[in-house]
């Protein structure tokens, strides 16, 4: 006769109680929203994760992906939200598998996306060094435009100490630059925002979202 482990049954009835996250996404506000500007719409709602949504050129779109403990949640906040906001934001539970999120390419509000820079690879590696030699940076991803595949990484272990890739992509090519935290990242786009390397002017957007 066999004996009843009350431990498994234990344990197997906690994980059936344990309740499925619910995902669903908020729209309606700028590409350049401030992720401070999504919590007052929230107000006292917290979710358990909160990804930005991006365009195909890794651009925000103005919609985040909410991710909450029950659809009770969900169903509360879009209550709040209909009635509060009417026709501004908007949230919905439908087409979310296939939308691009921040966090899947690694950015973040200590991102700062770097575009503009002259084409030649090799040279402008060893310049962005040297043009970030003040700030505080992790870590240094390129990538052609309109293409979700980072073409190289590198990290600044110093301004001099940088591996140059023999060969990359043809096509203008972008940079993500992930700092220490968020206030570098202001302070590198305060500061150096509408710079010039090697004659060209470049722009700088920072992912506050």
């Amino acid at each position: 006769m066999s004996r009843l482990n009350l431990s498994t049954l234990s344990t197997s009835l906690e994980i059936a109680a344990k309740p499925t996250n619910v995902w669903c996404s908020i729209s309606g506000f700028s590409p350049f929203v401030h992720r401070s500007d999504l919590q007052v719409v929230l107000s006292d709602f917290q979710p358990i994760s909160i990804d930005p949504l991006l365009d195909r050129n890794l651009y925000p779109n103005g919609r985040y992906l909410l991710q909450f403990k029950s659809t009770e949640e969900v169903h509360n906040l879009k209550k709040h939200v209909n009635e509060k906001y009417v026709k501004k934001y908007f949230v919905t539970t439908e087409d979310l598998v296939k939308q691009v999120k921040a966090s899947t390419h690694g950015l973040s509000n200590k991102t700062v996306r770097i575009t503009g820079i002259p084409e030649n690879i090799g040279f402008t590696k060893l310049q962005l060094a040297y043009f970030l030699e003040d700030y505080l940076v992790e870590k240094i991803t390129s990538t052609t435009v309109n293409s979700s595949n980072y073409v190289d990484t590198f990290r600044l272990e110093d301004s001099l100490n940088i591996r140059l890739v023999p060969h990359v992509p043809a096509g203008r090519v972008q940079y993500f630059v992930d700092l220490e935290n968020e206030q570098e990242a202001e302070r590198l786009v305060s500061e150096k925002g509408s710079a010039m390397i090697d004659g060209s002017e470049i722009s700088m957007f920072h992912y506050q979202t």
